[in-house]
């Protein structure tokens, strides 16, 4: 799995895959004028998850002018579930964010509802610090969001590596 900045022609297609009725349930999409713009803000930075030069999906960080040491991944739709794309997604953010930028820290939020997202973040070392109850207003009612993240001392102890 590779990451690569996209070119500013792949707004549409960035905005097609959350609207993808497998993502746009657990997401808030946006569409590509609104992907145009935020490509150029330089405090987010998207990447398109390549496996061997085929687009497979998209990753979202936020948070990068900030000079707290916290990133968010926002977002990751990746369009062939069960794949395991998912999975080398968020080891390839994890490791972009820790070993790139060096940040202390890299959180998310999830669904309460999106199971198989929380347990991929779970097996790959996120641990669940609250939940922000009935914060996200839908068509069908209010939905809850768990809040996860990851210190850069828990990136390092998990690595084998580090092992003694």
């Amino acid at each position: 799995m590779d990451l690569r900045e996209p070119s500013r022609s792949e707004a549409g297609m960035i905005a097609g895959w959350e609207r993808h009725p497998d993502n746009e349930r657990f997401i808030i999409a946006g569409d590509e004028a609104q992907h145009v713009t935020a490509l150029e803000d330089p405090d987010l930075r998207y990447f398109i998850l390549d496996d061997r030069g085929l687009p497979v999906g998209f990753v979202l960080l936020a948070g990068l002018a900030g000079g707290n040491g916290a990133v968010e991944f926002r977002r990751i739709v990746v369009m062939e579930k069960g794949r395991g794309y998912g999975r080398a997604a968020v080891k390839a953010v994890k490791q972009y964010c820790f070993e790139v930028l060096h940040v202390h820290r890299l959180w998310l939020d999830v669904l309460e509802e999106n199971i198989r997202a929380r347990s991929l973040y779970e097996s790959a070392g996120f641990v669940r610090e609250g939940v922000l109850r009935e914060c996200v207003r839908r068509e069908d009612g209010f939905h809850s969001l768990v809040v996860m993240s990851m210190l850069d001392s828990e990136y390092a102890s998990d690595r084998p590596e580090s092992v003694s």
